[in-house]
């Protein structure tokens, strides 16, 4: 296990500090492409053991499935994520800008001295998720692609064609699949990028990659390759229901859909009907 280590993370460069070198991190292999050698915006030291003291008497919000929840502790903010066999799975005590603290995670049950990696999902996710919903981006359900340089965001609810997408893209010469399912969107000196993401959907692609962003779509199976013009007001719901966000802070719902607005005014927003098919590669390239 490396004493520290740093990814970047949407543009992000978080570094990670274990409390104690022994042992490994599960699937580390997941991360390895975002590894940097870069100086840290963000810190978060590592510990080995669940902490006991850390307790939640009231929560901001918490799954119905109760797999994780949000709240508050002693003027910071907590994240507990559980699974079937392990309560808590991963913990996490941190600043309220989500910059900085603690976070916990359990042994694995059944590797001998193999811890899960920090950045694992759901709590990597999340922990990312507020920190761009202060003021910094958003996270989108999304297939990202970079062609010849050009950032193409296609966003979808489940089953709505983002990893067939993924798939059809990958084939095409001169282009990478950044992620197929959570794509990070940030505007930075007055231009929006699309970044990939460790947090990967069915088809496994995840890559540090950014890219300027050309063109937005919102993806629908249809009969045929078509796409629909949308206004601005129609384009902010639909990438707003097709989001990843802090739901439970009205500053960071204020701040995304103030981001949504801006973003529609400056990339194209289309709706994109398609056939699972090669011929909507060259249909979308076709556009530009």
């Amino acid at each position: 296990m490396p004493a520290a280590f740093v990814c970047n993370l949407g543009g992000f460069s978080v570094k990670f500090s274990p409390n104690i070198l022994e042992g490994k991190f599960e699937n580390f292999n997941k991360i390895e492409q975002f590894l940097v050698q870069t100086e840290p915006d963000i810190t978060y030291s590592v510990h080995f053991q669940l902490s006991s003291s850390i307790h939640e008497s009231t929560s901001y919000f918490e799954t119905d499935e109760k797999t994780w929840k949000i709240f508050p502790h002693n003027g910071k903010i907590g994240i507990k994520v559980t699974s079937p066999e392990q309560d808590p799975y991963q913990l996490a005590l941190l600043s309220k800008d989500f910059k900085s603290g603690e976070i916990f995670v359990a042994k694995n049950n059944i590797l001998p001295d193999t811890y899960i990696l920090p950045t694992a999902y759901p709590l990597g996710e999340l922990i990312m998720m507020n920190i761009l919903g202060s003021g910094y981006g958003v996270m989108c359900h999304a297939c990202g692609v970079i062609n010849r340089g050009n950032g193409y965001l296609f966003t979808g609810h489940g089953h709505d064609g983002k990893t067939t997408t993924a798939h059809l893209w990958a084939k095409m010469p001169e282009t990478m699949i950044v992620n197929d399912d959570k794509v990070i969107v940030r505007n930075i000196q007055n231009r929006y990028d699309l970044f990939g993401t460790p947090w990967h959907g069915e088809g496994g692609w995840a890559l540090p990659n950014s890219a300027p962003l050309k063109r937005i779509f919102i993806l629908k199976q249809a009969p045929k390759n078509e796409v629909k013009d949308l206004s601005p007001a129609t384009a902010v719901g639909k990438l707003f229901a097709r989001a990843f966000l802090p739901l439970w802070d009205s500053k960071a719902v204020s701040y995304s859909l103030d981001f949504f607005e801006k973003l529609c005014q400056s990339v194209p927003v289309q709706e994109l009907g398609f056939l699972p098919e090669p011929s909507i590669v060259d249909f979308v390239r076709h556009l530009d």
